[in-house]
């Protein structure tokens, strides 16, 4: 398969990354400030697979970072400067796409029959799921069934698996994915083919999948690289000074 990835996908980074004025556009790095993020973050850092790295961050951490001091940054530099002045991040999120290609592959084969929709009347069972799961990975997953779109795979009766989509924040033209498989039905390909069907149902929906997960999650990692996705780039989150 072709690993190139849809247009939008890298159009909805340049939209997130854009900021409000831009500090530097070079081959290595895109930098611009913006004050558009949430309470308790003070910026964003994405490195892609291809192409320029970019970081967006807020007016007075570009003061505190002292910018100006060196006229070309690279991402390393401005990590390096925000650990020297003791400025946090989240911890990075590895973002993975399907190629094109692999999408439009996946939209020719329907769901398997014990995959479906799930909706408010599936309540119970999706209450006896959770209370089936480990508190770190419903964290981790995080998977409601008032998401926007929600999928259950089922073993006769019992829910063992459960993916919701939901329009991402930062930019609704993707689609944010999370999975959450208990642990005595792993193995056995249920998250594979969880994504996909939700992968095939953003994208009728006229919305990129996207999957996320932290770096060390290997687990997570081998679910997205099995289902098809490829990894797209490391995003990170710059966490207000206290």
């Amino acid at each position: 398969m072709d690993d190139a990835f849809a247009p939008m996908i890298d159009a909805s980074w340049r939209r997130i990354c854009a900021g409000e004025r831009m500090l530097q556009d070079n081959p290595l790095l895109y930098l611009a400030c913006s004050d558009d993020f949430d309470e308790g973050e003070d910026g964003m850092l994405l490195q892609p697979l291809a192409g320029p790295a970019r970081a967006v961050l807020r007016p007075v951490l570009v003061e505190r970072l002292q910018l100006r001091a060196r006229a070309h940054w690279t991402l390393a530099q401005l990590r390096q400067r925000l650990i020297d002045v003791g400025q946090r991040t989240h911890g990075a999120d590895r973002l993975f796409y399907f190629p094109a290609a692999e999408l439009a592959a996946l939209a020719e084969h329907p769901s398997p029959p014990h995959i479906r929709h799930l909706a408010p009347a599936d309540a119970a069972v999706f209450s006896a799921f959770q209370a089936s799961a480990s508190k770190e990975d419903l964290d981790a997953a995080w998977v409601e069934l008032d998401h926007w779109q929600v999928f259950g795979v089922f073993d006769g009766e019992q829910l063992v698996a459960a993916g919701s989509l939901y329009p991402w924040s930062l930019d609704p033209a993707l689609a944010d994915m999370g999975v959450l498989t208990l642990p005595e039905a792993r193995g056995r390909g249920h998250a594979r083919r969880l994504v996909q069907t939700m992968a095939i149902s953003a994208q009728a929906s006229g919305l990129q999948p996207q999957y996320r997960c932290q770096l060390d999650n290997t687990a997570s990692i081998t679910t997205a690289e099995r289902s098809g996705l490829r990894a797209f780039g490391d995003w990170d989150l710059i966490l207000a000074a206290h």
